[in-house]
């Protein structure tokens, strides 16, 4: 399967960054989606180790 050439993941990060430092996004939409990452591994960790479904809100 063919896919279109992408920035690499930590171009797209330091652009954000960048982007957020001068004003042009918001830095805590950026915060907010970061701290949900971290939830969704916790739960991943959690879920591997208690065996049952863990739920993660937004």
């Amino acid at each position: 399967m063919e896919t279109e050439a992408q920035e690499s993941p930590f171009v797209l990060q330091l652009e954000d960054l960048i982007a957020c430092i001068e004003g042009r996004r918001n830095a805590a939409d950026l915060l907010a989606h970061s701290w949900h990452a971290i939830a969704v591994v916790r739960a991943i960790y959690a879920s591997g180790a208690s065996g049952r479904e863990e739920t993660v809100t937004p």
